[in-house]
C-alpha cells in the first residue's frame, strides 16, 4: 500500500503535468473559468497569461475552481498595470496608430528576454483636437517615448497615451542620426542641420531619471 508521506506524493503528481509546460510572460494559459490564476499571473478579458518566465503548475480541486499557477526560480517579472508609465520605443508608424515597443515602466527596466508591444491611436496622442491629431506629425520610428497604459490589448499588447503635457517624444534623432532637441511641444530640432521636425513632445526634465536605462535613452536606433 505504501506509506502516507508516499501516497500524499503520488497524489501531489497527479495534480502536475507529466511533462513541464515552460512559459514565457505574457504567453496565453488558458480562458478563466475553465480555472483561476494563482501566484505568477494575471488575466486580460476572459484569458489567464503568466506574468513570468516559469513553469506551469496546475491544481485540481473537488469543491473549489482548479488553479493555474507559474513558478519561477526568479522573481516574477513585472508587468505594466493601466495607469502606469511605460517607456518605449516606436517601431513603425500607419496612418491611425504608432505601434511601439515597451522596454521600461518608470525607472523599472523590464527582462530584455521578452517585449511587450504597444500602440498608441491617433485620438490618444493629445487631449485636444483629438480628430485632427496625426501620427506622422507626432511620431517617427526609432523615437522613444514616455507614455500611459490605457488598456489591456491582445496577449502581450498594451493600448497607450501621450495625452498629457509629461508624455510623448523624449528623445528622437534626425535623419543624420543626430539628437534633436526640443524647441516647443510640437517641434524638436537636429543640433546638426537646425532643421525641425513635428512631433508630440513630452515636457520632462530627465535629470530626473534613473540612470537604470539611460544608456538607451541616448544611443540612436540602429538603421
Amino acid at each position: 500500500k505504501g506509506s502516507p508521506l508516499f501516497l500524499f506524493f503520488l497524489s501531489f503528481m497527479e495534480q502536475v503535468n507529466e511533462r513541464p509546460e515552460v512559459v514565457l510572460p505574457g504567453q496565453m494559459l488558458e480562458k478563466f473559468g475553465n480555472s483561476v490564476g494563482g501566484v505568477g499571473t494575471y488575466t486580460v478579458g476572459d484569458v489567464i497569461c503568466s506574468s513570468a518566465c516559469g513553469t506551469v503548475v496546475r491544481r485540481r480541486h473537488e469543491t473549489n475552481p482548479n488553479t493555474i499557477s507559474v513558478v519561477s526560480h526568479k522573481p516574477l517579472a513585472k508587468i505594466p498595470q493601466v495607469h502606469d508609465i511605460v517607456w518605449c520605443r516606436v517601431t513603425r508608424i500607419t496612418q491611425w496608430r504608432a505601434h511601439v515597443e515597451i522596454f521600461s515602466l518608470e525607472n523599472v527596466q523590464v527582462s530584455t528576454s521578452f517585449s511587450l508591444a504597444g500602440m498608441i491611436r491617433s485620438t490618444d496622442i493629445r487631449s485636444f483636437e483629438v480628430d485632427t491629431a496625426r501620427v506622422a506629425d507626432s511620431f517617427r520610428p526609432g523615437d522613444l517615448v514616455r507614455a500611459k497604459v490605457l488598456a489591456f490589448g491582445d496577449i502581450r499588447s498594451y493600448y497607450l497615451s501621450t495625452a498629457q503635457n509629461d508624455l510623448g517624444v523624449v528623445v528622437a534623432f534626425s535623419s543624420q542620426r543626430k539628437p534633436m532637441v526640443p524647441i516647443s511641444w510640437e517641434y524638436m530640432q537636429c543640433q546638426l542641420t537646425m532643421v525641425c521636425e513635428k512631433r508630440k513632445v513630452a515636457n520632462v526634465d530627465l535629470r530626473h531619471l534613473s540612470s537604470v536605462f539611460l544608456g538607451t535613452l541616448t544611443t540612436p536606433p540602429a538603421r
